[in-house]
């Protein structure tokens, strides 16, 4: 075990709310801010040199309106999928202009069992696809069938994955 000495990069936090991932080929750190509706959310992204432990190439950004909740990355380590309560959005992590690549590849659909199933945290899954839980105790979960094609090819399907129980705010194992 290494001991590395404390890196700044980029802004301080605005809140502690949000989710963080480490790209599957360790290359990218991502840390999803959510700091409200008045201020909004920002994604930070920075390449990671997993060997060293230091984030350099700090790019930022920012989103105003329905706060943003959690984010995911492709098994490619390629795609960012980034959730809110209303939508989910795939960023392309290989360009140079990662915000310029956002496209929106799902919108909640007002499902509710018993409670609303809106976006909220995402995670990859050993089985390559991506699951998201709601932010209300729900019975299901939502699924990315192909998180390494780009756009609608990803396959996001809402509420397809049935719990047999109520879950509350956290992907389960």
């Amino acid at each position: 075990i290494d001991n590395f000495p404390p890196q700044a990069v980029g802004d301080n936090l605005i809140s502690n709310g949000g989710q963080v991932v480490f790209s599957p080929d360790g290359s990218k750190y991502v840390r999803l801010n959510c700091a409200g509706i008045v201020i909004g959310s920002y994604l930070d992204i920075f390449d990671f040199d997993r060997c060293e432990g230091l984030l350099s190439n700090h790019r930022r950004i920012y989103k105003t309106g329905v706060p943003a909740t959690g984010v995911a990355i492709s098994p490619n380590s390629r795609f960012l999928y980034q959730t809110n309560t209303l939508s989910v959005l795939q960023y392309d992590l290989d360009v140079a202009d990662v915000e310029a690549s956002e496209i929106l590849v799902a919108e909640y659909d007002g499902f509710e069992s018993p409670l609303i199933t809106n976006f909220f945290m995402a995670q990859l899954a050993p089985d390559g696809k991506i699951y998201i839980c709601s932010s209300s105790s729900a019975d299901k979960l939502h699924l990315i069938d192909d998180p390494v094609s780009a756009g609608l090819s990803c396959h996001l399907r809402q509420h397809a994955i049935n719990l047999p129980t109520l879950n509350l705010g956290s992907v389960p194992n």
